[in-house]
């Protein structure tokens, strides 16, 4: 397991326990799911660059570790919207002492979430909307090191499970997919999240 790996793993493993803590303090109504308001919610997990090719380099991870912040506002009973930063984390090749490269990757992103509360406290949901990334490459040939980056807008959709686990605290397991991240000198890839998050929603 790589070093990226391990501290994926770690960080979810954070996030499960300090949910299971704060559940212990607070009482979950059915009805949460429903209830219109205002949430906060933090997510991490792992992403991938789909077009990044490892096949080629001795040295290659096409893998990060990504961190969310969001907020985001229930109008409807299967509706809601959501603003969110999210960092896709860091990916890198390199063959050694000849070339090294990493490409980070930072996100601003608007979503609309359609969902479908199966009990007062379980919901399925699906998401679309758009993002706008900055993407940084840095890559250094025979010790000489440049710098590109590039910004671009694209399309972002996904889905998944959410539960109310006490009061208005939520987890929730996502899966999600940036189209054509990149651009320019840097080219473009899509990339695959997958999170395990945690939010809060106001009374």
């Amino acid at each position: 397991m790589t070093r990226q790996k391990k501290t994926t793993v770690a960080l979810l493993g954070l996030c499960l326990i300090l949910c299971a803590g704060l559940a212990r303090a607070q009482t979950a109504p059915d009805t949460q799911t429903i209830t219109r308001g205002v949430y906060l919610g933090a997510a991490l997990g792992q992403s991938e660059a789909k077009e990044y090719d490892c096949t080629e380099l001795p040295q290659c991870e096409n893998r990060g570790t990504v961190g969310r912040l969001l907020v985001g506002l229930q109008f409807g009973r299967h509706w809601s919207f959501e603003l969110a930063l999210t960092d896709l984390g860091k990916i890198d090749s390199a063959t050694p002492g000849a070339f090294a490269q990493t490409v980070k990757v930072r996100v601003a992103e608007a979503d609309l979430l359609a969902s479908y509360p199966a009990t007062g406290r379980f919901m399925i949901y699906g998401k679309g909307g758009v993002y706008y990334a900055q993407t940084t490459q840095d890559t250094t040939v025979t010790g000489v090191s440049t710098r590109v980056t590039e910004s671009n807008g694209g399309v972002t959709w996904g889905g998944g499970l959410q539960y109310y686990i006490a009061g208005g605290l939520a987890v929730r397991g996502e899966a999600q997919r940036y189209m054509k991240v990149g651009g320019g000198n840097i080219g473009d890839s899509d990339y695959n999240a997958y999170t395990i998050g945690v939010l809060y929603k106001m009374r």
